[in-house]
């Protein structure tokens, strides 16, 4: 009986019935995750564990993942409501899938994870992501305006976030990622706050319509009116092109003298002394880093 397997580590053939059985527990929906998250914690601290780490994850995540989705109300009585949920509650099964997928494709047999992986994979398109984009959709139909009650807009954030330190003098360093989903910036923040050094805090916004990239990443700069070239998919803040580093730079400038656009690749090449030469002219940094999508976007 794998109960009385669990405290058990004498041979490493041990760990295998166990995993093979936790597998088929989730799939069949015959181990609650409380035993799941229970037997996993007891075997972290076991002699072979180091041998099948990333099973032993996977399979952890994917119990989490599963009974989220299982427990997950989507309904939305307003988009205001569906905002705050996701702020607050929905992003979560989408970090626990993120996890489940890094951990599954680091596995160390990658055949046992096969079939459950196709479960995961339905249980996150179907029952959860249709759903919320279904319901998503039905509550965005009685919009008038693309506006939330309290809710910022992703357009305003120059004068928001940027305005106040330029008026004080003080520096600030703009960090912007493709593709940095809400569930990474949540984790990113925990792991801020874990170095005990620093403080952090995380505010979501409306994103502009249509959702792309290059009007998204002009709308954070200091604008007036934006626009874009229906054949070149080019978008112009306030009559200039946003694309290029030399381009925001003009864009930031002429808000402010004292900023300056750099890519995040050319700003990590600098040595420490020749990264701080390069800051002192300016209180506004933008810097760019575009690895997350340029990975999803590599065949």
């Amino acid at each position: 009986n794998i109960e009385n397997l669990i405290e058990t580590d004498t041979f490493s053939i041990i760990d295998k019935k166990i995993i093979i059985c936790l597998r088929d527990g989730i799939m069949k929906n015959t181990l609650s995750n409380f035993i799941v998250q229970e037997w996993f914690e007891k075997r972290k601290v076991k002699f072979f564990y180091d041998n099948y780490e990333q099973l032993y994850c996977s399979l952890s995540y994917a119990s989490l993942l599963l009974d989220e989705i299982r427990k997950v109300d989507l309904s939305m009585n307003s988009p205001e409501t569906a905002f705050q949920k996701y702020e607050k509650q929905w992003h979560k099964i989408d970090r626990i899938y993120r996890k489940y997928i890094v951990t599954s494709s680091k596995a160390e047999h990658l055949d046992i994870l096969k079939e459950l992986t196709l479960q995961i994979e339905k249980a996150y398109g179907n029952s959860f992501l249709l759903n919320l984009g279904d319901n998503w959709q039905k509550s965005v139909d009685k919009m008038k305006h693309w506006k939330l009650d309290k809710v910022k807009s992703q357009s305003a954030f120059y004068p928001n976030w940027i305005a106040p330190y330029v008026k004080s003098e003080n520096r600030i360093f703009v960090i912007i990622s493709d593709a940095f989903r809400f569930e990474s910036a949540a984790e990113f923040r925990e792991i801020i706050i874990q170095e005990d050094r620093y403080t952090a805090t995380l505010d979501a916004v409306l994103g502009c319509l249509p959702s792309y990239t290059q009007l998204g990443m002009a709308s954070l700069l200091p604008h007036t009116t934006l626009s874009y070239n229906d054949k070149t998919d080019t978008v112009y803040v306030d009559g200039i092109s946003s694309q290029g580093t030399p381009n925001r730079t003009k864009i930031l400038q002429k808000e402010y003298s004292g900023s300056i656009a750099i890519t995040a690749e050319e700003f990590l090449k600098m040595r420490s002394i020749e990264g701080r030469d390069f800051i002192k002219p300016y209180n506004v940094i933008y810097i760019y880093s575009n690895i997350i999508d340029k990975t999803g976007d590599d065949k």
